[in-house]
């Protein structure tokens, strides 16, 4: 299961990278549609993580937890 589907629903077994890479994208798009009641800075967080280029993403779970902990009522 990619990473996303728990936030989007979605699931997927495919394997072939320019698929993952479309279904990730897609993830993405419709994050909001999904994470509506979520708070900006989450969303963008989320978002950032599921980057389809590597260097726009968190440089670890650590970066993406502290990312998170700043949203935090």
């Amino acid at each position: 299961m990619p990473a996303w589907a728990p936030l989007t629903a979605a699931t997927s077994t495919s394997t072939d990278p320019p698929r993952m890479a479309l279904e990730t994208a897609n993830a993405v798009r419709v994050l909001d549609d999904h994470a509506h009641a979520a708070p900006l800075g989450v969303r963008d967080a989320l978002a950032r993580a599921l980057a389809l280029d590597p260097r726009e993403r968190y440089a670890d779970a650590r970066a993406l937890a502290e990312a998170l902990a700043g949203e935090a009522p």
